[in-house]
């Protein structure tokens, strides 16, 4: 084979490595605008926040809907709660698994692969996310159905779009969810 053949073949295989990377991008977009938005990971003032509202008690269930890399699920179980993110992403599923596993909460925070809009959140006491606006509508629809009165809700940078927050600090708004018996159309604090 001369150097001429091997040029080319190696070219060949980069023209095909790139399209391979290039529909890969498309399809990691594509998904996340179907699923409610890019990985986006929270920065250590939001992290800071949502624990500071949430304010996570022993051996309540801390669900982290879109839990990325996981590190509020992890901060959470340090702090007693028992977490379990949900992750479509199987790339961010594995890094959050590690980050769990060599951080020694095994016991206490867990990540599953699912999208989420098929969870159940009834036994939830916190539930946090990062979605993009368009989907919060539908959020709040599924949270209402769902959720158990005192729960608290932690929605980073987007607000629920009916929903009166309890509280906000550094772009991480806290509702928290009343009695349905006692309350009107909004949930309001």
């Amino acid at each position: 084979m001369s150097f001429l053949a091997i040029l080319a073949a190696l070219g060949l295989a980069l023209r095909i490595l790139g399209m391979f990377l290039i529909l890969l991008t498309i399809a990691y977009l594509l998904i996340a605008f179907l699923t409610g938005g890019p990985y986006v990971p929270l920065s250590p003032a939001e992290l800071d926040a949502m624990l500071y509202l949430a304010k996570p008690q022993e051996g309540e269930l801390w669900i982290d809907l879109g839990s990325g890399t996981g590190w509020i699920g992890a901060r959470a179980a340090r702090h007693g709660a028992r977490s379990i993110g949900y992750e479509i992403n199987p790339v961010l599923v594995l890094l959050n698994r590690l980050r769990i596993r060599l951080s020694g909460l095994a016991g206490r925070a867990e990540v599953r692969q699912a999208n989420f809009w098929f969870t159940d959140l009834s036994k939830a006491d916190v539930v946090s996310v990062y979605l993009i606006t368009y989907r919060m509508p539908k959020l709040q629809r599924k949270l209402a159905a769902e959720l158990k009165p005192g729960s608290r809700v932690l929605s980073v940078q987007f607000p629920l779009p009916d929903w009166k927050p309890a509280g906000k600090l550094n772009n991480v708004y806290l509702y928290v969810v009343p009695d349905k018996r006692c309350q009107g159309s909004t949930y309001s604090t």
